[in-house]
């Protein structure tokens, strides 16, 4: 498996959010299993995801994505996407 580690970035306000994250993976190796974590810097607190599986498309390489992070206080986070073929 591999690893990427995301710029940090600040959610501000008094309340805790929505985070949407969208995007699009490609891959031509089938298939590929992606987790998304979103870690508190502060605190060190992560909010993992499922796993996402991309499957084989026909069409193309890609694959759309949308992941809601629900009721995430202030503060600064990071993004940890971990990829593996297995």
């Amino acid at each position: 498996s591999s690893e990427f580690i995301g710029t940090s970035f600040e959610l501000k306000g008094e309340v805790s959010k929505t985070l949407l994250l969208e995007g699009i993976s490609e891959s031509k190796n089938y298939p590929l299993f992606l987790e998304i974590k979103l870690v508190n810097e502060k605190t060190n607190a992560v909010i993992q995801t499922n796993s996402f599986v991309h499957e084989y498309n026909d069409i193309n390489y890609a694959r759309g994505l949308t992941v809601d992070f629900c009721r995430v206080e202030p503060g600064i986070y990071h993004l940890v996407f971990v990829t593996s073929l297995s």
